[in-house]
């Protein structure tokens, strides 16, 4: 369930904004703070479901966009085309897709392919210019993908290196320093 807490002082009262009946990674907002999430649903598909911002009787939200399975988003983000993007989308869950919602009625859209080769991407975000970056939090490698603003092929800008080494502590085997 997703909530909100209100008030300045203590305790902060929580609301239940959203309750998903099956498993939820990643959420975005619009410009007019509705909140969007992508729900994994297996051999059924995925659905992307709109939460109003004004509040309201239902906490299910109303489905304003698909992916066809085998789907498994992650990362969601709006573009500056006012398009969703979506992480885990494709034949093994190594693209990105891409759907302009719905209104929430009518049968909703489904996600098309935009970039392709971001095994593992996880969190999206935009540059000015309109290039996607998305992490790899799914293989344990730390890329960086980049796509540009008209899709395709993604390229690896880098990569970070894990954190913890052998001794468990924050920098790998090669960084660390000698003792005093």
């Amino acid at each position: 369930a997703l909530g909100h807490g209100s008030g300045n002082s203590s305790p902060k009262t929580w609301t239940t904004v959203f309750q998903s009946p099956i498993a939820v990674e990643g959420l975005t907002l619009d410009e007019k703070g509705n909140l969007y999430v992508p729900q994994r649903g297996g051999a059924a598909g995925c659905s992307i479901v709109k939460i109003s911002a004004n509040g309201g009787p239902s906490q299910t939200g109303v489905v304003v966009a698909r992916m066809n399975p085998p789907c498994a988003p992650a990362g969601i983000a709006f573009g500056h085309d006012g398009r969703l993007y979506l992480t885990g989308f494709g034949a093994v869950g190594d693209e990105i897709g891409v759907v302009t919602p719905s209104d929430g009625t009518g049968t909703p859209p489904v996600a098309t392919g935009f970039a392709t080769g971001t095994p593992g991407a996880n969190g999206i975000a935009f540059d000015e210019r309109g290039n996607l970056y998305a992490s790899d939090g799914g293989t344990g490698q730390g890329r960086v993908f980049r796509v540009g603003k008209t899709g395709g092929a993604a390229t690896v800008l880098f990569r970070v290196p894990p954190l913890a080494n052998a001794a468990g502590v924050g920098r790998q085997n090669q960084a660390l320093q000698p003792n005093a």
